[in-house]
């Protein structure tokens, strides 16, 4: 039984009423589907079978495939998402495969040995091996002949040195990300900004300035609600992040956000990144 589709081609291309009906249909048959059912597959499909079903179904109903639509319908494909994982797990414990009879029959073989002559050492618990098999492979080999190598040592005092100019270095590519925010370099501060959060995904000051500069783009393309949404959650995150603050008010009482609330910006956005 091949994968259930829904609407033609791409679900995640066209205008925002097709697409919002296509995840509407996709969220019906969810509801009421078990499973297998759910990731279009037969009852007891084998693992292999559910996960490259649900992995089909995860690239057209991917939430971040949405993500430039309107709200409700990023939740509609949030909600999908949600219920195709739901389903995929429960598929993946009911579903089972037979081993091979090759293999069944080098099990019972195992077993009459054992109850003949059990083992005189218990046999490694395979997480154990594994892990164990992983730290061999992570040991450095050194050569077999010629010069031993010598290993580095580092002191406490050198290692916090190390962290101190590393954390140095991301405030300034911070600091020169917010200048390129406040010169109006939209594009260069957004990709400043996810260089950081790549490094730093729980920084929530840096997550809260990448939301903030795609509200800027949003709003200066006219796409307010869009702006909105960005400055949200950027307060969501830094509930006193006063550039959100601002160019939210500026969004509220109609202002050009180029007039003066802009010159004021740079300096405001310079205080609170100094925080």
């Amino acid at each position: 039984m091949g994968l259930v589709r829904t609407g033609a081609g791409d679900p995640s291309v066209g205008d925002d009423g097709r697409v919002r009906g296509v995840l509407e249909d996709e969220l019906a048959r969810l509801s009421g589907a078990d499973a297998f059912t759910a990731l279009g597959l037969a009852a007891g499909a084998p693992p292999h079978e559910v996960r490259a079903s649900f992995l089909a179904l995860v690239k057209r109903y991917h939430p971040t495939r949405y993500a430039r639509r309107p709200r409700d319908v990023v939740r509609l494909a949030n909600e999908v998402f949600f219920r195709l994982k739901a389903a995929y797990e429960a598929a993946s414990e009911q579903s089972s495969e037979p081993a091979p009879a090759g293999r069944r029959r080098m099990n019972r073989r195992s077993e009459r040995l054992e109850q003949i002559s059990p083992p005189s050492r218990p046999k490694l618990d395979v997480d154990t091996a594994l892990a164990r098999r992983r730290r061999l492979r992570s040991y450095p080999v050194l050569p077999a002949t010629g010069t031993p190598q010598t290993v580095e040592t580092i002191t406490p005092e050198e290692m916090a040195e190390r962290v101190r100019r590393l954390e140095e270095e991301r405030s300034a590519r911070c600091e020169a990300a917010a200048g390129e925010l406040r010169a109006g370099r939209l594009e260069k501060a957004r990709e400043a900004f996810r260089a950081l959060l790549a490094e730093l995904p729980g920084d929530k000051r840096v997550r809260a300035y990448l939301h903030y500069t795609l509200g800027r783009e949003h709003q200066a393309a006219g796409r307010d609600e869009l702006a909105r949404g960005e400055y949200e959650r950027a307060l969501a995150l830094e509930p006193r992040f006063e550039p959100a603050q601002k160019s939210m008010a500026v969004l509220a009482g109609g202002a050009d956000d180029n007039g003066r609330e802009e010159e004021r910006g740079g300096g405001l956005l310079s205080r609170w990144f100094r925080r």
